[in-house]
């Protein structure tokens, strides 16, 4: 295994005999928004697979796997923070997190890794260019930006199950939750949960947690 392909697999393991079938696919569904992650400029918004890379490689730092259930969450709870703290109220992701049945999700990551089910990811995010590997990931200015933030995330939430995390989501009052309120089941397709109510519910979750801090 040379460096290059040592540096971008997970344990020692190599995923690049199939890399070239994934490459041609990956072509082949360009124009398919979910195939691939996609650098859009939208302000202070950051690239999806990039944030996804940063979590998957601190995974494996401290030796915590992450299935596919679990960098949702993270995603989320990065994305709800972003929000409530940056000053400017610009998202996180450039991609905008669903609401599906069982709780938010952002789609092209779903499509990604989805066939991990339940099992720890255990590749990066990679996109083809010109036939070559590229992995996302954040610049010196960005994680300069927001790697503090994306770290203390993971400092709160990594060590916490997939289930457990999911559990948070679903609360009375989250911003998931009160859309399955109001459909139940019959989730409308594309339902997109509004980066407003995220930010205000992670503003109040700032909140009480001030309050507790003043009143000890």
């Amino acid at each position: 295994m040379d460096a290059y392909t040592q540096k971008h697999s997970v344990n020692g393991k190599s995923w690049s005999i199939w890399y070239d079938a994934i490459c041609k696919w990956r072509v082949f569904r360009k124009n398919w928004k979910c195939a691939t992650f996609i650098v859009w400029e939208t302000g202070m918004s950051y690239q999806v697979g990039k944030i996804v890379n940063f979590f998957l490689r601190l995974g494996p730092e401290n030796e915590v796997d992450i299935s596919p259930l679990k960098l949702q969450k993270l995603l989320y709870f990065a994305h709800g923070w972003y929000l409530a703290l940056h000053p400017g109220g610009e998202p996180l992701l450039d991609e905008d997190i669903e609401a599906w049945k069982y709780g938010p999700v952002v789609v092209s990551v779903y499509h990604e890794f989805k066939q991990y089910r339940n099992s720890p990811i255990d590749r990066e995010v990679f996109e083809c260019v010109d036939n070559m590997q590229h992995f996302p990931s954040l610049s010196q200015k960005e994680e300069n930006e927001i790697g503090p933030l994306l770290e203390k995330v993971w400092e709160v939430y990594g060590s916490v199950s997939a289930f457990k995390l999911s559990e948070v989501t679903h609360l009375p009052g989250t911003p998931w939750r009160k859309l399955y309120d109001r459909y139940g089941d019959d989730f409308p397709s594309d339902l997109i949960i509004d980066n407003v109510e995220i930010k205000e519910h992670f503003k109040e979750k700032q909140r009480r947690s001030r309050d507790r801090r003043e009143s000890n």
